[in-house]
């Protein structure tokens, strides 16, 4: 449970500190025209790394650049090209990609921008989607977010994010294997698998939360402590901050299925409404978990209560007999030379089998009431 609770608060104190930069960083950038390119986030790798993936039905070709003037070739090409560019943090790479693709200025200074809420722009040329991944990280298991974003055309995609992952890796196997689907498509149908990887990889950390809430209910069972008071409200902090930023993605996909936009073919919108089927599931079952964790937080208050009540109960219990008893005692040792009972030999014996009989009267009581 305690690595759970690392994972949760993890997850939290991470989301805080990248929105506390990007207002940071936003004010550097305040009264600049738009489309102005600045990088807004965090670095999280010192160089840029670019690939390229080249495939139609027929053929197959993947690439690591050296120089970002080598994908320049690739565009009008007669095949499918997915160009990956790992580290958005050098705007000079960034702008010399955008304006060899025709990228919009404003597109450009969204992929520069890693605090951004998922969005779809229809350009004309391009369509631009930005999308929030979260995946575990290795080292330490703690959920870690990531912007997607990605400009597609007729025959080509780039992707942009900032730090290296392998959640996209089972997509790239498809295209390797000569998927026939992935392989005889478009390009709108590439950005439609990304985002299917995408949404797949909520359903990885909705099966680990709920697998959490399990855990919680047996030790709620068994015998909670503060402990698991801050888990609850970790895990219902994550779930927050989980639909907040998955929520725009369905608003995307609903845009896309009442707009018809251009750039999706008609063969694409029938999965790009799957995909939205599966993301309103999402947010469902994070609304679920959120209302378990209130009740589990409820629940946990009661038990506590309850605990609290029966200590409570047996200390007035106690003292319920104890307060007869202390005053016969009372009486009997103020020692005034006039009490009669004093000289009489039998006087103690007596008063010790009085109060023996008020203890077991007072317990016979309680007991008929079911107070113990």
């Amino acid at each position: 449970m305690q690595r759970h609770i690392r994972q949760a608060g993890g997850f939290f104190r991470t989301e805080m500190e990248t929105a506390f930069q990007m207002f940071r960083s936003r004010d550097n950038k305040a009264g600049m025209p738009p489309g102005t390119l600045v990088f807004q986030g965090e670095k999280k790798q010192e160089h840029v790394s670019i690939s390229s993936v080249e495939y139609d039905a027929d053929y197959f070709q993947e690439n690591s650049v050296d120089k970002i003037e080598s994908v320049f070739p690739l565009k009008g090409t007669p095949v499918k090209t997915w160009i990956r560019v790992v580290g958005i943090h050098d705007a000079r790479i960034i702008e010399s990609i955008g304006k060899c693709f025709g990228l919009h200025p404003l597109a450009m200074e969204d992929i520069l921008d890693s605090g951004q809420r998922a969005k779809l722009d229809e350009y004309e040329t391009h369509a631009f989607i930005v999308a929030k991944l979260f995946f575990r990280s290795a080292p330490d298991g703690c959920i870690q977010s990531e912007q997607v974003s990605f400009a597609f055309g007729a025959d080509y995609l780039i992707s942009f994010h900032e730090s290296h992952f392998e959640v996209f890796e089972p997509l790239l196997e498809r295209i390797r294997t000569a998927s026939r689907r992935i392989r005889s498509r478009g390009a709108d149908y590439l950005a439609y698998a990304i985002l299917d990887t995408i949404i797949d990889n909520y359903f990885f950390l909705l099966d680990d939360i709920g697998e959490q809430i399990e855990t919680l209910d047996t030790e709620l069972d068994d015998n909670p402590d503060k402990a698991t008071l801050n888990t609850i409200r970790d895990l219902k902090r994550q779930t927050i901050l989980l639909r907040q930023s998955i929520r725009p993605l369905k608003e995307v996909l609903v845009r896309v299925e009442r707009d018809e936009i251009s750039h999706f073919s008609e063969s694409t919108l029938i999965f790009l409404r799957d995909a939205r089927d599966h993301i309103t599931e999402t947010l469902e079952t994070l609304d679920t978990f959120r209302d378990m964790l209130s009740s589990m937080a409820n629940l946990y208050l009661s038990i506590i209560s309850n605990k609290t009540n029966e200590v409570m109960k047996v200390l007035t219990i106690i003292a319920s007999i104890f307060i007869p008893l202390t005053f016969v005692a009372g009486i009997y040792g103020m020692n005034f030379e006039n009490m009669p009972e004093l000289g009489k030999p039998w006087a103690y014996p007596l008063l010790l089998c009085i109060m023996v009989t008020i203890f077991v009267s007072l317990l016979i009581f309680f007991k008929k009431k079911k107070w113990l």
